[in-house]
């Protein structure tokens, strides 16, 4: 007896997005040591299944001096069910009345590896220029599909 099988399977994406402005009052009062952070508050992409994330900013350096480095860390998730894969596309801005300072792009998973960014940001030479009115922006446009 012969028998035919056709089988057909769909899987389905999906897409959230979140612009994110972490605003840093009197930065020029900030001060660190190479390899000390200050962090944003979280912030979450998604709504039913939300994906929290921070930035980490070195003001003087993560690794060595020389530039500010800026960090997207993934912090996981209020669902019981971690993602497989958690692909985040991320553009970060360094804003001073709305001029762009400095960006940079991410593009990786989060669950694979959880932190992105540049350890070399914007260069501290410059810093005296951005720190002139003491008020920054750092903002993060993540856009995620599970």
């Amino acid at each position: 007896m012969s028998s035919k099988q056709q089988i057909e399977a769909t899987t389905t994406a999906t897409s959230e997005e979140c612009r994110y402005t972490w605003t840093i009052n009197n930065y020029n009062l900030i001060k660190t040591e190479v390899g000390e952070s200050i962090s944003s508050p979280k912030f979450y992409v998604g709504s039913d299944n939300k994906q929290f994330f921070k930035l980490d900013l070195y003001p003087e350096g993560k690794e060595s001096a020389g530039f500010i480095s800026l960090f997207l860390t993934y912090e996981g998730t209020d669902s019981t069910k971690k993602p497989d894969k958690l692909i985040c596309k991320s553009t970060i801005y360094a804003l001073k009345n709305m001029d762009i300072l400095s960006s940079c792009e991410i593009h990786q998973d989060f669950v694979k590896s959880p932190t992105g960014g540049p350890l070399e940001f914007f260069e501290l030479k410059s810093k005296f220029k951005w720190m002139k009115n003491c008020n920054y922006f750092l903002q993060c446009k993540s856009s995620h599909g599970l």
